[in-house]
């Protein structure tokens, strides 16, 4: 298992308890300046987002990567080199993984960026609220 993986996990998991966390300081806060708003479930949606972004990464790595590697090894092999079905099926398996391997890589960016807009925005909201 590569250490880069985990890393990057274990950073995405402090960063999705910083978001609950957020989400609870804003709650008080907002006890504090009886303001009865509901600002502080944005960045719980945040830890959510980023949490089906950790999942997704998840996914990719301990499914499809092995199940990619395979495929690649069965093409290079003898046997996927004589064979022209098998070569052929083998190809269309690893366009389908490296498809939505695609997919997966632009669903974790838009959510890590849906995750910082609605931070930003509950953020702004608040200082705004404090502001008057």
């Amino acid at each position: 298992m590569k250490w880069d993986i985990i890393l990057y996990e274990t950073a995405v998991l402090f960063l999705i308890f910083t978001c609950v966390y957020c989400g609870i300081v804003l709650y008080k806060l907002t006890e504090i300046i009886k303001e009865k708003n509901f600002i502080w479930i944005l960045p719980v949606i945040s830890s959510v987002v980023l949490l089906l972004a950790l999942l997704s990464h998840i996914y990719a790595n301990f499914i499809l990567m092995p199940q990619l590697n395979n495929s690649i090894e069965i093409l290079t092999s003898k046997e996927g080199l004589m064979d022209e079905k098998l070569f052929e099926s083998t190809k269309l398996v690893i366009n389908k993984i490296k498809i939505i391997l695609m997919q997966l890589k632009a669903f974790s960016f838009t959510s890590f960026f849906v995750a910082a807009f609605l931070i930003t925005i509950s953020s702004g909201i608040y200082i705004n609220k404090i502001s008057k």
